[in-house]
């Protein structure tokens, strides 16, 4: 039977203003459940092939379940209507009114792109008589990571246009979001990760509180760029 190995415990530093800050890189959930992966594969290579008897009298051995059979779809193509366009699509001369929009747009797509990795999370932790499969969540986790890279990058466009303009409350605004998105992401991932390994329940109580905490400054963050740009053209 698959065994995980130990996970780094999350750790947290305090922030400028008091709180713990994650200091988990979600980029090290794939590479660690990629080396989950190849442990597993190592260990099933090794077990031995079931003998005639065994096969017919399956009372007589542990039923794995295994993982589902189906993952849930790949992540969505971040900021519609086109799925072609670049990542450093030039939005300077855009009117303060669509630079709001596309802000918020970014922030629809992120609640989208979360919503498919939790998803991926039920389908690929252990649980319900399966071993879990930590090579299949990778996977998602690599989709992930290019998603949220993907519509970061288009927020920061959005900052640049409006700090040129010398509107830089509502620049600060998207920068404490983007700030806010980041951690929570990093956040994401170590409670994805105590899934594989249950952490203790104080880190597990840590999780969930500065979670509601940094969703709190997102929607704040949201909020002040509105009002920094209510009148704006």
């Amino acid at each position: 039977q698959f065994e995980p190995r130990a996970l780094p415990r999350f750790a947290a530093t305090p922030t400028s203003r008091g709180h713990p800050q994650s200091t988990m890189d979600p980029t090290a959930a794939l590479n660690i459940l990629q080396n989950h992966a190849r442990q597993k594969q190592a260990e099933l290579a090794q077990t031995p092939s079931q003998t005639q008897a065994e096969q017919s009298n399956p009372t007589q051995q542990t039923i794995d379940m295994g993982a589902p059979t189906a993952l849930p779809p790949a992540p969505p193509v971040v900021d519609a209507p086109d799925a072609a366009e670049p990542e450093d699509v030039d939005v300077s001369g855009l009117p303060a009114p669509e630079l709001l929009a596309r802000v918020r747009k970014l922030q629809q797509d992120r609640t989208a792109t979360y919503k498919q990795y939790d998803e991926a999370l039920v389908a690929c932790a252990p649980g319900e008589g399966r071993q879990g499969d930590p090579a299949a969540y990778a996977t998602v986790v690599a989709k992930v990571t290019v998603v949220f890279d993907r519509i970061s990058k288009r927020a920061n466009a959005c900052e640049a246009a409006l700090r040129s303009r010398g509107l830089s409350a509502a620049a600060d605004a998207i920068r404490r979001l983007q700030e806010a998105e980041k951690e929570k992401l990093e956040l994401t991932a170590a409670r994805h990760l105590g899934a594989f390994r249950p952490d203790t329940d104080a880190a597990t109580a840590h999780l969930e509180r500065r979670s509601r905490e940094v969703v709190a400054s997102v929607n704040e963050a949201l909020e002040d760029l509105a009002c920094e740009l209510d009148g704006e053209e």
